[in-house]
């Protein structure tokens, strides 16, 4: 549920983007970083790697406005794909309000999205 600050007058939405390794999960956040420059009031948080995997999250705030006088800021995390991050999926996934699941659309990497999907589920439990 997104967290409503009644004092400051903000509510905050955390949505996480899951998926298989290299299926386009911090392609999208850095697409949504550049299309919508104007609403992204930090930059975007990337650990850059070796072979250009994430092996931690990403992070990008969005600032959408207001309604009702309130500021709503969404906070998009990306997790990282590989089997052996499974401990920090879980991590970035506590608190989580909505998740995008990025599957890779390449037929020979069905399984590995099939895998990702069901690792999605166990850890939601």
């Amino acid at each position: 549920m997104a967290n409503f600050n009644q004092k400051k007058r903000e509510i905050e939405c955390k949505i996480v983007y899951y998926g298989p390794g290299r299926g386009g999960k911090t392609t999208n956040l850095e697409y949504i970083f550049k299309a919508f420059k104007s609403h992204v009031t930090e930059d975007m948080v990337s650990i850059n790697t070796e072979g250009d995997r994430t092996i931690f999250f990403d992070f990008l705030p969005v600032g959408l406005g207001k309604i009702k006088g309130c500021n709503v800021r969404v906070y998009l995390y990306t997790v990282p794909g590989q089997v052996q991050y499974s401990s920090t999926r879980k991590l970035v996934l506590k608190g989580v309000d909505g998740i995008v699941f990025v599957a890779d659309s390449f037929e020979v990497r069905r399984d590995y999205n099939i895998h990702s999907l069901k690792d999605l589920s166990d850890n939601l439990k």
